[in-house]
Formats: C-alpha cells, structure tokens, sequence
C-alpha cells in the first residue's frame, strides 16, 4: 500500500517515513530510497499509536455496517449450508479454548442464531479434567460436558457446531459426539500464522477456502473472533496473580507494564516464545530485557 501511495504523483515522499513493525521493513526503505522508523518510544510513538487506534476504529466501524446489513438478510447462512451440504444451520455454536502454557485452561462457547450473537446462550468452562496444553482432549471434554446437558435437559439442539482450530479440534468434536451418541454437524475455522481467519475444515475433514471478500467471510471472521474474545476475556478474568507472577512477573526487566503489553499482543507465553527479536522490540523491549525474557521462557 504504501508504495503504491508513493508511486502517484501527487503524493510527495517525505524524508521520513513512520510505521508499525512489520517484517522486513528494510526492503520498503531501499524501494522508496528514503528513512522508515519503527518507534517503540517518545513522541513518533504516540503518534503511531494514534494513528493505528484510529485506523482500527475505523475498520471496526465499517465491518459493523456491514454485518449490520448481511444481518437483515439469511441469505450469508443460506449460502454456509449449501457450502457444507447441509440444511439451513439456523443455530451455530461456536467453541474456543484459552490457556497459558497448559495452566489454568478455560473454554467458552457462544450462538449464533439467524447469523446474531445470542449473548444469552453464551457459557464458560473451567477445563476440569485435562492437564497441560493439550487442545484435542480439552476440546472433548467441553463437547462432552455441553452436549451431555442438552440431552439431560433436553435443550435444543444447534444445526451446527463450529470450533475454533482445524482438523485436530474437528476430530476431538467428533469422537466427543459419537461417545454421546448425538449427531450434529461439525466445522471447524482455521487461522493462519498471524491468527486471521484463513480457511473452513468441513466434517469430511476437507479445507475449503472462501473468498475474503465475501459476506460470508466476513460473518465466519465475525463469529471466530467474537469467541476467541469470549474465551480470553474469561482466561483472564480467572486466571489467578500467582500464575502470572510465576511466569513473568519474576522475569527481570518484565514489569506490570510490560507484562500487561505481552498479554495484549499474545495469545499465550509459547507465542512469545517464537516471536521474533524485532517483533518484540517494537513493543518498546529492550534488547537486553529480551535476551532475558527468552532464555528465561525456553527454560
């Protein structure tokens, strides 16, 4: 994008250019032969900062007007059913799991119906039965305990049963129902390297790409990020001081504020373990402190 912007005419490049980390950025500096910063302090930071709030509010802000209007309509729905050759899947749930390297694991599900959040429908789990990060068993036993109680209390049934994960998390939902004995269709919604929506795992176990695009990407997006928020907003709130104390609190160099950073930007201490140096520079790490934090968390 931004050489493009650069490459019309009537958009002077400037001595300076301020982004974001981004990988590889020295490529963009040698192509427009002028100086990319990436500030992690100071005044150049705050502005960055601002910028990207805004630009974030403003994709927010457009998404929403959009989801407004496929909501109006069950045609995007319509369309997932034919995609999974199954009926109108008038009710989907959707399961995600949070943990910090395998401690204090928590999963959480929410429903759609029509294509809108039920919020009323939504449930928390605290995993009860499975230690350390594993995802397959964590995964059955949510399943399990969720599908058990509808049949208990004779709940109603979804059309569709989503999970956050591909062909392993599929798997997991599909030997929980089978231990149950209840039939319901399974999907699962894969993420790429960067954790963005990239592609479905249907029940056959098949990847299907969508076009990112489409109103229906957009509202599967909608709905793996609104139960990723779910599941984390819950982790956090149960995970006890005692487990982050334990894991960087006592990391010399990593205080409140650097530690509450690491936790926005990651999902758990194994993905700031493969970030990269520049990755967690940007962050405003120095590079000592980093050195630290690594060899501490690979220990």
């Amino acid at each position: 994008y931004i050489l493009q912007f650069y490459n019309i005419s009537s958009n002077i490049l400037p001595n300076e250019i301020v982004i974001p980390y981004i990988e590889n950025a020295e490529i963009l500096e040698t192509a427009l032969d002028t100086k990319v910063i990436i500030p992690v302090k100071g005044d150049k930071k705050k502005l960055l900062d601002l910028v990207c709030d805004n630009a974030k509010t403003t994709l927010e802000v457009k998404k929403q007007e959009r989801l407004r209007k496929i909501s109006k309509t069950t045609d995007t729905i319509e369309e997932l059913g034919k995609l999974l050759n199954i009926p109108y899947p008038k009710r989907i749930e959707l399961f995600d799991n949070s943990n910090i390297s395998g401690t204090s694991s928590v999963s959480a599900m929410v429903v759609y119906v029509d294509g809108m959040p039920s919020n009323k429908d939504y449930r928390k789990y605290k995993v009860k039965t499975i230690e350390g990060a594993d995802d397959f068993h964590t995964m059955m036993e949510v399943i399990t305990r969720r599908y058990k109680r509808v049949l208990k209390d004779n709940l109603t049934k979804p059309n569709l049963l989503i999970v956050d994960g591909g062909i392993p998390q599929v798997k997991a939902a599909k030997n929980a129902l089978k231990e149950i004995g209840i039939e319901i269709y399974i999907m699962g919604l894969v993420k790429d390297d960067k954790h963005h929506t990239r592609a479905i795992i249907n029940q056959e176990l098949e990847e299907i790409t969508i076009d990112k695009r489409s109103n229906l990407f957009l509202l599967l997006e909608a709905m793996q990020n609104e139960v990723h928020r779910f599941a984390i907003t819950f982790f956090r709130k149960t995970i006890s001081k005692s487990n982050v104390a334990s894991i960087l609190d006592n990391i010399k160099g990593i205080g409140e504020n650097r530690r509450n950073k690491l936790l926005e930007t990651f999902d758990s201490i194994d993905d700031i373990k493969k970030a990269s140096i520049e990755k967690l520079k940007s962050l405003g790490l120095p590079k000592d402190v980093i050195e630290n934090l690594l060899n501490e968390l690979n220990k």
